[in-house]
């Protein structure tokens, strides 16, 4: 692995998912600019570093921590069960180039956050428009993107932000997003 991507949840108002909507609407006063995103992955390519095969299916994996269905916590789960569920609702970034001692890094990271995951830390969603209160030893989604993203050099320091801001500021950084729909017709689909 040389790169990573961020895929980024657009909400959909009136699809039935209270968290989504509700991260949207109390995130939104304090990004204007940014996307209506409710959740962020990591997108890590294949063995081959591909994230896409020629019939469509994606390949890959996605880290992150989430409370949907049964998981709880910080996950990595293969990119076609997270992506390939509503597609039309995932915006991605282009590919965000790591060293080796960063990939390292990274993956090293991803191991342990998976192997000692503590569960979803709820109260620390709080912190995007309150104060501050969060477990060390319990992620939420965009906690893990921005860490991967520190970890790539991207960032001088881990934050913790809602995907909403890390969208922002990972276009400050200079990294483009699009909608997966486009990625379709584009010819970076790997």
């Amino acid at each position: 692995m040389n790169h990573y991507r961020l895929a980024f949840h657009r909400s959909k108002w009136g699809d039935g998912d209270i968290i989504d909507n509700g991260i949207v609407v109390t995130c939104r006063p304090f990004n204007w600019f940014a996307g209506p995103y409710s959740h962020v992955e990591v997108w890590l390519p294949d063995e081959n570093g591909e994230y896409m095969d020629e019939n469509g299916t994606f390949l890959g994996w996605c880290f992150t921590s989430t409370r949907y269905g049964d998981y709880d916590g910080t996950v990595v789960r293969p990119a076609h069960e997270v992506i390939g569920r509503h597609y039309e609702r995932w915006d991605i970034t282009t590919k965000i180039e790591v060293d080796e001692k960063q990939c390292r890094a990274i993956l090293d990271y991803v191991d342990y956050e998976t192997m000692n995951n503590e569960g979803y830390d709820i109260p620390c969603i709080l912190t995007f428009f309150l104060w501050r209160i969060h477990s060390p030893e319990k992620n939420i989604c965009s906690e893990v993107a921005q860490f991967v993203c520190y970890l790539a050099g991207l960032f001088e320091k881990p934050k913790l932000w809602s995907p909403m801001k890390l969208s922002r500021k990972v276009k400050k950084a200079g990294v483009k997003i699009y909608s997966l729909t486009k990625w379709f017709t584009l010819n970076e689909r790997r």
